[in-house]
């Protein structure tokens, strides 16, 4: 008997069309494998836990005077022996129309000696025959080199006409900044402490926190009276 060649080719084709049928069927059933995309460590953290876009309330400048290595005369004879200049910072402070200056100074060797020694700001007040008088000098408002942790915790001055700023920033990993504000008032004939920020966060920071006190919180306070001798 001859093979019925047609029948044979037939049955071929409709189970070749069920075999396909089976395996598409199965592979719907899985599913499509996952693309991981790589993360950098160092650049990822926990949105949930910092504000790292933040705009930090404290913006640093630090303006000096003239080079710290060739002060005029006028204000070398306020450094007391054995200190440096640290910085010094001109402005019309009393809003009397003369330059005056913020000179802030350091133990010469601080840094090898434990604990550091207080840092000294002289607020110096321009005369009308072009000479200064200091007004008064403080021993408190500056941080010691010790408290920065890593690094040196004077991050300079800020000076304007009646208005100068006093900051701070300290810490590692950890990091504390400060900018006390003192404005002049002509009835008290000193400068009243105005505003405090402070800053707190850990790294890009996480965990940021940031407060702005006044006079309601820390009272009323002026430099001459709580800060200079």
């Amino acid at each position: 008997m001859q093979p019925n060649w047609q029948f044979m080719q037939k049955s071929f084709l409709i189970l070749l069309l069920v075999f396909i049928q089976i395996s598409c069927r199965q592979n719907s059933n899985k599913q499509a494998p996952k693309i991981i995309t790589p993360v950098d460590s160092l650049n990822s953290f926990d949105l949930a836990d910092t504000t790292a876009l933040v705009d930090e309330l404290i913006v640093y400048k630090r303006t000096s005077a003239s080079l710290l290595g060739n002060l005029p005369q006028y204000l070398t004879k306020f450094i007391s022996k054995g200190y440096a200049a640290l910085d010094t910072v001109s402005a019309d402070l009393n809003t009397d129309g003369i330059t005056d200056f913020l000179l802030a100074l350091y133990k010469i060797g601080e840094d090898t000696i434990n604990p550091s020694p207080k840092r000294n700001l002289k607020l110096l007040l321009g005369q009308p025959d072009q000479t200064y008088k200091l007004e008064c000098q403080s021993w408190t408002v500056l941080a010691p080199l010790d408290m920065g942790g890593f690094s040196d915790p004077f991050p300079g001055i800020i000076a304007s006409k009646g208005k100068f700023v006093i900051q701070f920033s300290g810490g590692s990993n950890w990091k504390d900044t400060e900018a006390t504000t003192f404005e002049y008032s002509d009835n008290a004939e000193d400068w009243i402490q105005t505003k405090r920020i402070t800053e707190s966060y850990f790294m890009n920071k996480r965990q940021y926190e940031s407060d702005t006190l006044t006079k309601k919180q820390f009272g009323h306070r002026t430099f001459k009276r709580n800060y200079c001798k």
